[in-house]
């Protein structure tokens, strides 16, 4: 039979208690701010079943004319100013301009930093109506 080590238990009672005790304090933690709901760009019921592609840049609007008259009824898009949306690009990760993230049902599927062409974004939103 082994022997309950009682000063290690008493210790680690302690150390739990402390932790208990400082939550308690000073709380869970902050409230989510009201930015993460922007985080949510396409909320529709009715886009839903649509991939939403986001399009990041560091210009007030990046070309969308081509993209727009191709995704139309495949996706929804948006154009995110990333010196006006620094916490939409944080959220996504996004480090390096030109970026597009393209989501399906709230999720990441497909995110590329760096140059594209806007046929390859098409592509992408057709191969995804595909699968």
């Amino acid at each position: 039979m082994r022997k309950i080590n009682w000063p290690l238990v008493l210790v680690l009672l302690g150390l739990c208690l402390l932790a208990a005790i400082a939550l308690v304090v000073t709380g869970p933690g902050p409230a989510p701010t009201t930015t993460t709901t922007s985080l949510l760009p396409f909320a529709s019921q009715k886009m839903a079943a649509l991939p939403s592609v986001l399009v990041f840049s560091e210009r007030n609007a990046y070309r969308l004319n081509y993209l727009e008259e191709h995704l139309k009824g495949l996706a929804e898009l948006r154009s995110v100013n990333v010196s006006d949306e620094p916490e939409l690009t944080s959220y996504y990760g996004i480090s390096s301009f030109p970026a597009v993230v393209i989501l399906l049902a709230g999720k990441v599927v497909y995110k590329h930093e760096g140059s594209l062409t806007n046929k390859e974004i098409v592509r992408q939103v057709a191969a995804l109506r595909k699968s």
